[in-house]
């Protein structure tokens, strides 16, 4: 063997320090774990966290915010599709469901449906409200701690139907509710007014079956056109704050809205006595 084979091969083995930073890591990511685990994506996850782009980045504590966003774009979808089967899975029990009510009854509740998949830098900015650390486990933390990477939006004609619609989801078996926050009862400060249900959605694929976390909101025509303006106007004043008095306007219109919603359920509820 000449000397420069012996130089390739002596720079090739790894040294003792590089050995137990890698031991360290290993510990702190648990591939195996990952792999054993019921978590969609754990294998795919286990061998991200195996690439030796990312060890390199954590040991050297060069993982900086832009650096996490390639990552997650880079590995979005093969990590993230099993949110994309959620999706396409909610939509068509919806649709079907849609379906059945206006043949059953020749009316349903659901004015119309949208959905979402949250793009890699909103999710970027939830880590950051969320305080989540640029740990090893980064993607294991966002598919156990960010239940909303799916959102499905369901807007109804009346307040009794979002309500209706709850009761709906509450008693499939396909569905399971881990919680519910009602902004209709408690609005938010700001005059938001929705109902959330954060659940998990059965996707059968051809290995199995995996629950998805999945966020559904459900809110009426008004409460919807009302968010879509907030949000705009949020939209316009990102990196300050909207004017005092537009806050106070938007909250003053959120509850004239509402006055609105009740008086049409008033009215719907006279004529179908």
């Amino acid at each position: 063997m000449d000397n420069n084979q012996q130089h390739e091969q002596q720079e090739s083995l790894p040294t003792e320090q590089e050995e137990q930073q890698l031991n360290s890591f290993q510990e702190v990511v648990d591939v195996e774990s990952l792999v054993e685990s019921d978590l969609p994506g754990g294998r795919m996850l286990a061998n991200v966290m195996n690439s030796n782009m990312i060890k390199s980045r954590f040991m050297d504590g060069s993982l900086s915010r832009m650096d996490l966003f390639e990552m997650i774009q880079k590995y979005w979808d093969t990590l993230f599709n099993q949110y994309e089967m959620a999706l396409n899975e909610l939509k068509s029990d919806f649709q079907i469901i849609d379906l059945d009510w206006k043949t059953r009854f020749g009316y349903t509740p659901i004015e119309h449906i949208k959905a979402r998949i949250k793009d890699p830098l909103s999710l970027l900015k939830k880590l950051e409200r969320k305080n989540i650390a640029l740990t090893p486990d980064i993607f294991y933390t966002i598919q156990t701690e960010i239940f909303d990477i799916a959102g499905l939006r369901i807007v109804t004609t009346f307040i009794d139907d979002v309500y209706a619609m709850k009761d709906h989801i509450m008693e499939r078996e396909d569905i399971r509710i881990i919680r519910i926050k009602d902004y209709i009862e408690n609005p938010k400060p700001s005059g938001y007014k929705s109902l959330h249900m954060v659940v998990e959605t059965k996707v059968i694929t051809s290995t199995g079956i995996l629950w998805v976390p999945a966020e559904i909101q459900i809110r009426t025509s008004s409460m919807d056109f009302w968010a879509a303006t907030e949000h705009k106007l949020n939209y316009k004043y990102e990196g300050g704050e909207i004017p005092e008095d537009a806050k106070e306007q938007l909250v003053e219109l959120s509850k004239a809205s509402f006055v609105w919603d009740q008086q049409m359920s008033l009215l719907r509820n006279q004529l179908l006595k």
